[in-house]
């Protein structure tokens, strides 16, 4: 099976980008027009890989996962979040996600950063914290909890998974020690809110 979502930057919208099934990416000479077409493949072996290399070759920008793997489709599903895709269709595919791969914890922490991008920081706070107990050695979703601590003026607990993030082996350390840095400063300054 394989389940191909899209979206363009044609055809604005009051809300901004429109999400669009193939058909709608049809020109009037019946020809596929996906220049420029965000594209998620999720399908499985060979048929999934043809098909991204296919749209890759029309001018899609593709992003292309196998299920089978969850911390590849959990990091596809990151792609996803910051890619521009409007927020509240990529919760929408987290959703479906998860109703594939109930207790996923990639998927689990794609949702709550997705409410952290939308300003929902407390529903945030909630799905992070739930994908930490499914995953809690993941520095990633550490420093997820660590951003909507700060987010949500919560600067001790903020210091505390920056510092956790960085003992379970960060992939940007500086990075999060701007950070910590950061949430000392305010610590030391506002105290908790």
């Amino acid at each position: 099976m394989i389940n191909a979502e899209t979206t363009t930057n044609n055809n604005q919208t009051q809300n901004g980008r429109q999400h669009n099934t193939a058909r709608n990416l049809q020109s009037s000479d019946g020809e596929m027009n996906l220049t420029n077409a965000h594209i998620l493949v999720v399908g499985l072996g060979v048929t999934g890989v043809a098909l991204a290399r296919f749209l890759k070759k029309k001018g899609a920008v593709v992003t292309a996962t196998d299920l089978s793997g969850q911390a590849a489709l959990g990091s596809r599903l990151a792609t996803v979040r910051e890619m521009g895709v409007r927020l509240e269709e990529a919760e929408e595919f987290i959703r479906r996600a998860l109703e594939l791969k109930p207790g996923d914890g990639y998927f689990t922490d794609s949702l709550g950063w997705v409410y952290f991008k939308m300003g929902r920081h407390e529903e945030a706070l909630q799905w992070i914290q739930k994908a930490l107990e499914r995953l809690p050695d993941d520095p990633l979703i550490t420093e997820h909890l660590g951003d909507t601590y700060a987010a949500l003026g919560r600067w001790h607990e903020a210091r505390q998974a920056y510092e956790r993030a960085l003992r379970l082996g960060h992939e940007n350390p500086d990075q999060l020690e701007t950070k910590l840095e950061k949430s000392r400063k305010k610590v030391n300054k506002e105290g908790d809110r």
